[in-house]
């Protein structure tokens, strides 16, 4: 069961765009930073989609369901946008890499 509120439509669309941008940055991965704005795009399109479904869930159950999924999308969006940044600037990939890799276990 499902309620339609005036917040849904606008993350619906949010998530729709930002799916958008994952297939394309998918189709031009070869350039640089294309690989961490994929994986944060991706992470933004699950957190506007939880959070859309969260907002729109009847029953409590589901909307816990929704929140923990959201917080997926937040875990992944900043880690990325950093990765994307230091890519983009021109940083190595080695050093990218690093930096990817101790990101990854601060979250555990």
């Amino acid at each position: 069961m499902w309620q339609y509120t005036a917040y849904t439509l606008p993350m619906a669309v949010s998530a729709l765009i930002s799916f958008f941008v994952v297939v394309y940055t998918w189709l031009h991965r070869s350039h640089p930073g294309a690989w961490p704005l994929c994986t944060l795009a991706l992470g933004v399109s699950l957190w506007s989609l939880a959070a859309c479904l969260e907002m729109a869930a009847v029953s409590f159950e589901h909307t816990v369901l929704w929140l923990k999924l959201k917080y997926l999308g937040v875990v992944i969006a900043p880690a990325s946008l950093l990765l994307f940044a230091l890519r983009f600037s021109g940083r190595s990939i080695r050093y990218v890499t690093v930096v990817g890799s101790l990101l990854s276990l601060c979250w555990y």
